[in-house]
């Protein structure tokens, strides 16, 4: 009877704690809860200006995956980078190999990302992986904008695709 009655507090002990946990995870804080500095609004620090786009070394932070699942690691060691030039060329070191091609981009936010010559080196199976979902997002990208020094690509319903960091 006694064990019993521990194997119950214990089990209740278990239930409270990861009450408590779910609650303290839950409490993060959202962005659109974020303050904003005086002044402005979210809307007002969304810019589709290309200037502000070309000439920057944009740092792979997070994307789709092929099943339309967002990400933010693969794993250690594996980042991407992209990078619009004012000619029209982008280049992209991808998670295995590096890419470079026409892309076209406007200041209403408009933007498509052609595929380009690309190296073929072959990596690991989750490098792989990375890299096919990459290369696919940058194949459906129809828009960008950009917002307290994050670039987003977005899909034909403006929804993003994947959000790189200067």
């Amino acid at each position: 009877m006694e064990t019993m009655a521990r194997t119950v507090r214990i089990g209740a002990l278990v239930i409270m704690a990861g009450v408590i946990l779910v609650g303290i995870l839950g409490c993060g804080i959202d962005s659109d809860d974020a303050e904003q500095p005086t002044g402005t609004s979210p809307v007002e620090n969304i810019s589709t200006n290309t200037a502000e786009l070309e000439g920057v070394t944009w740092n792979l932070f997070s994307w789709l995956d092929e099943e339309g699942i967002a990400q933010t690691s693969y794993g250690d060691n594996i980042s991407a980078t992209i990078e619009f030039g004012a000619d029209g060329m982008y280049f992209a070191q991808a998670p295995v190999n590096t890419i470079r091609g026409p892309y076209t981009a406007d200041d209403s936010g408009a933007m498509t990302i052609e595929d380009g010559a690309m190296t073929r080196i072959s990596g690991d199976e989750i490098s792989n992986a990375a890299e096919n979902d990459f290369v696919a997002n940058l194949q459906r990208t129809a828009g960008f904008h950009i917002a307290n020094g994050m670039l987003r690509l977005l899909d034909s319903n403006g929804n993003p695709l994947m959000e790189f960091e200067q």
